[in-house]
């Protein structure tokens, strides 16, 4: 098997995805909603990390799951459905281990933490310390340079449908432009 890691800075159906979530039926597709598609694929969604983790023998790695449960008593089936969860709880291991982290998601993952607020300085910090603190557990995170330049790269991806300016500081959008609590995830 061959681990294939796959991880997007904005996801083309994230805002679809979302309104699936809470109760909206899902689009039907057809060669019309096909063609109106050209205008949203002319849009940014940033980069597609592609990354291939290591290769798993199969063989190998049932005949190793038979040393480690030889004289387990079960019978053919349970044993399978055994091998079956192993064998997919290590290839989620290896793609865990080759999914690159955007800097959209620190990014994100920091906005979400300062609902309230962040001060652009303290938002260029926050994104260095998860970062830092990323690779020391030894995740890959995609590099923009700085931490500013990963945070302005994000802010103008996401655009204004991510942070508003409140009181000088930058906040997760949590209200539709008629002043509302806007349900749907923003990020």
């Amino acid at each position: 098997l061959a681990p294939i890691a796959i991880s997007y800075e904005k996801v083309l159906e994230g805002e679809l995805y979302s309104y699936e979530l809470l109760g909206s039926p899902k689009p039907r597709e057809s060669f019309g909603n096909l063609l109106k598609a050209r205008r949203v694929l002319q849009k940014d969604f940033g980069r597609i990390n592609i990354t291939f983790g290591e290769f798993i023998s199969v063989a190998q790695f049932k005949s190793q799951f038979a040393d480690a449960t030889a004289g387990e008593q079960r019978d053919a089936a349970q044993s399978t459905k055994m091998l079956v969860r192993a064998l997919a709880s290590h290839v989620v291991g290896r793609l865990q281990k080759a999914l690159v982290i955007a800097p959209c998601a620190l990014f994100a993952t920091v906005m979400l933490v300062y609902r309230r607020g962040i001060e652009r300085r303290r938002l260029y910090q926050a994104v260095a310390w998860l970062r830092k603190a990323c690779e020391a557990r030894g995740a890959i995170v995609a590099h923009d340079g700085s931490p500013e330049l990963a945070v302005e790269y994000a802010m103008r991806l996401h655009g204004d449908q991510v942070v508003e300016m409140r009181g000088g500081m930058l906040a997760p959008r949590m209200r539709d432009d008629d002043g509302q609590f806007d349900a749907k995830p923003t990020i």
